[in-house]
């Protein structure tokens, strides 16, 4: 049973993944212990596989599934700065978005190059929401390159972007 949970976690690490980074540092990278993952019932910290495949990683899960929730309302969240606390950037390296929908999530004509240009509200189009999320979690960490206050601060690009998409 735990193997075919920590498959279910490891697979969709390994195979949809974006990296986007700079191999221009001054310093070594740092690294942290921790995955962060944002979603809805099937994410939800009481269903507890999650919780278990990070132990089984031996990495620390960030945990701020709700339950209901479509990802049109972490589009808002992030928009307005409540998805991640003071400081929270520092403490994971890996972003999770688990939102499963019967939805077509992978529309390019829904698409728009500026994410800023997207009219935001929890029940928005699906297609518009993960984009703005991926591209909006990307602008956050690039920068943290400026935030003195930041472990990133003066790494070329800030924070190595690393998202898993599950849907």
């Amino acid at each position: 049973m735990f193997r075919i949970i920590k498959l279910l976690y490891i697979l969709p690490l390994a195979i949809i993944s974006i990296a986007c980074s700079s191999d221009d540092h001054t310093a070594p990278i740092p690294e942290s212990d921790s995955i962060y993952i944002i979603g809805a019932s099937i994410a939800y910290p009481e269903n507890g596989w999650f919780e278990m495949s990070c132990d089984q990683l031996d990495m620390k899960p960030i945990n701020r599934a709700l339950s209901g929730s479509h990802i049109g309302d972490s589009a808002v969240a992030m928009s307005m700065g409540l998805q991640f606390m003071e400081g929270e950037h520092d403490r994971f390296d890996i972003f999770t978005i688990m939102h499963v929908t019967n939805l077509d999530v992978c529309d390019p004509s829904q698409i728009k190059e500026d994410h800023n240009s997207y009219v935001l509200s929890p029940q928005m189009n699906s297609t518009q929401a993960f984009d703005y999320v991926i591209k909006r979690y990307i602008e956050e960490c690039r920068a943290l390159e400026f935030n003195p206050n930041s472990k990133w601060y003066g790494y070329k690009d800030g924070k190595p972007v690393h998202i898993r998409l599950c849907t």
